[in-house]
């Protein structure tokens, strides 16, 4: 046993500072604990409050992505489909301009270049004398310019849907990304 003091103040003083221990002791095995789990517990509830607001930002940024790309998804399929228009009258247009000059040609409206008719690979006839000298075209030949500026025409459209579609695709990537495509 620990020998007390004799005097009762002591004694009491004594008492006094174990039950401050005590009391001490208590504090830092189930207070402190609870406290500082309280704590944690306010830091996750923030933690939590803050992912929460990240993800409504992001559902909101994905959102507003997503109706932008539908829109140009849109925009994309209206500017192929006049892209594609555009090909098929380009191409009608110019078959129609290639009968339309073999037409002239055969009614000797329209004059011939001296390229077109000193092409090397005609067949000796009439319409194949030299530039120099005025020539008729045979209808065999009027009717091939036609057919060639037909085709000349087509490759001119196709080559104009190729470019139009180039631009919608890259008005599509612009659309949905910050930094342009060039």
């Amino acid at each position: 046993m620990i020998p007390l003091p004799a005097n009762a103040t002591a004694r009491l003083l004594l008492q006094f500072a174990a039950l401050a221990a005590l009391l001490a002791a208590i504090w830092w095995a189930a207070i402190l604990p609870r406290q500082q789990l309280a704590n944690e517990r306010l830091a996750h509830a923030t933690t939590r409050a803050t992912h929460a607001q990240v993800l409504a930002d992001l559902a909101e940024a994905t959102a507003k992505v997503a109706r932008k790309a539908a829109a140009a998804r849109v925009t994309y399929a209206e500017a192929k489909a006049k892209a594609e228009s555009d090909y098929n009258k380009g191409v009608a247009d110019a078959y129609e301009r290639g009968r339309a000059a073999a037409a002239g040609i055969a009614a000797g409206t329209v004059r011939v270049r001296a390229v077109w008719r000193d092409c090397p690979a005609a067949a000796a006839g009439p319409g194949t004398e030299p530039a120099g000298r005025p020539a008729d075209v045979s209808a065999d030949r009027g009717g091939a310019i036609g057919r060639v500026l037909g085709i000349g025409g087509e490759a001119d459209a196709a080559y104009a849907r190729a470019i139009d579609r180039l631009r919608a695709a890259q008005q599509l990537v612009d659309a949905c990304h910050e930094e342009p495509a060039r």
